[in-house]
C-alpha cells in the first residue's frame, strides 16, 4: 500500500483532519516506517497535537491516539503547510468522499491524482486563493 482515502460520512472539519492524521499514523507506523513527516493544512490540529490536551475537549480522544502515534519509538517530525503546497493529499480528500464509507487502500496512485504527484515531490506552489 502507498497511499489511503477515507469517508466518514458527515463530520466536522477538524475532527476529519484529525481522522486523517491518526489513520496516517497509524498505517505509517503498521508498515514499519522509522521516520515520518506529519505535514497537515489545519493549522489548528498541528497547534492541538503539540500541546497538552485537556480532558473535556471534545476530540481528546482522537488527538491523544494520534499523540500516542507521534510519540512512539520513530522520528516524527510535524508541520503545518498550506493546501496549495499538498495537493496530493487535498485531492485524496476530495477522492475519499465520492468513495464507499471507510477506509481506501492504494497500491498505486489513483489517476486523478498522477498529476500533482511529481509538482509536490519537487516542491511546486501554486498560488494562495485568498478569498
Amino acid at each position: 500500500m502507498r497511499g489511503f482515502a477515507v469517508n466518514l460520512g458527515v463530520g466536522q472539519v477538524l475532527e476529519v483532519e484529525l481522522w486523517g492524521i491518526y489513520l496516517g499514523l497509524k498505517i505509517a507506523w503498521d508498515i514499519g516506517c522509522s521516520a515520518v513527516v506529519l505535514e497537515s493544512d489545519s493549522a489548528i490540529a498541528i497547534h492541538l497535537l503539540t500541546k497538552n490536551v485537556e480532558d473535556l475537549h471534545p476530540l481528546a480522544t482522537m488527538l491523544w491516539g494520534c499523540q500516542d502515534y507521534i510519540n512512539k519509538n520513530w522520528l516524527c517530525s510535524i508541520h503545518h503547510v498550506y493546501r496549495e503546497c499538498n495537493m496530493v493529499a487535498d485531492k485524496l480528500a476530495e477522492l475519499g468522499s465520492c468513495l464507499e464509507l471507510g477506509l481506501s487502500t492504494f497500491h498505486d496512485p489513483p489517476n486523478s491524482i498522477r498529476s500533482f504527484l511529481s509538482e509536490d515531490i519537487l516542491g511546486v506552489c501554486r498560488p494562495r486563493a485568498i478569498v
